[in-house]
């Protein structure tokens, strides 16, 4: 294993526990429900983000709705 695919393992690693430690934290401030809907918030903004940085690279005009692997987010809004 590489240097940098060990510093990215524990950069994972860290991310991954620092989501339970705000859960715990934010189940005390905001309660279960909206805290769930916070979360599924944040994780469809950044995915649409994701989608739309690689769609705006990717773009072709034989393809005006997108690749076909963001299709499917377009087609929920």
């Amino acid at each position: 294993m590489s240097p940098v695919n060990l510093l990215q393992l524990i950069f994972l690693a860290a991310l991954w526990g620092a989501s339970f430690l705000f859960i715990r934290v934010g189940v005390v401030e905001f309660g279960v429900a909206p805290l769930m809907a916070r979360r599924v918030d944040i994780g469809a903004l950044f995915l649409i983000a994701m989608c739309s940085s690689r769609d705006a690279a990717s773009r072709k005009p034989s393809a005006p709705f997108g690749s076909a692997r963001c299709r499917c987010l377009s087609s929920a809004f």
